[in-house]
């Protein structure tokens, strides 16, 4: 009895040392290939960002994502200009995100065709025509 419970203590001791062995050998010597870029995509892909020029007449704007970013250039953030920033197609009112230098959006949701977000300063109003197509 006391030769093969030794037995059965030596196999599972062998068995569980090959298994350490073995994974620690793919661990440190085998190449990741999940790890490569040509297999991983990001988890997160950016949806359209759009930088304002703060300058008439707007170009419209043609994509296909559900969704926008709008960033400001240094130009439209003289005295600290916040604009009020609307999305007239859905009523979707943007949230505003101050930076030192610029502000920048939140996704803005877009409708399938025309979609006209306005970008109200205190002295003057612009209008970007998105299309979703």
């Amino acid at each position: 009895m006391k030769s093969r419970i030794r037995f059965v203590e030596t196999a599972l001791f062998l068995s569980l040392t090959f298994i350490f062995v073995f994974s620690v050998k793919n661990r440190l010597f085998k190449e990741d290939k999940s790890l490569t870029t040509s297999t991983r995509s990001p988890a997160f892909v950016a949806a359209n960002h759009y930088e304002l020029q703060c300058t008439f007449p707007l170009e419209k704007y043609e994509t296909t994502a559900p969704d926008i970013q709008l960033t400001s250039t240094s130009h439209c953030y003289e005295n600290n200009q916040i604009p009020i920033i609307e999305n007239t197609s859905n009523g979707f009112a943007a949230t505003i995100f101050r930076k030192e230098t610029h502000f920048s959006t939140d996704f803005i949701p877009l409708q399938k065709d025309l979609n006209k977000i306005l970008i109200r300063f205190p002295k003057e109003t612009l209008t970007l025509e998105v299309i979703r197509k």
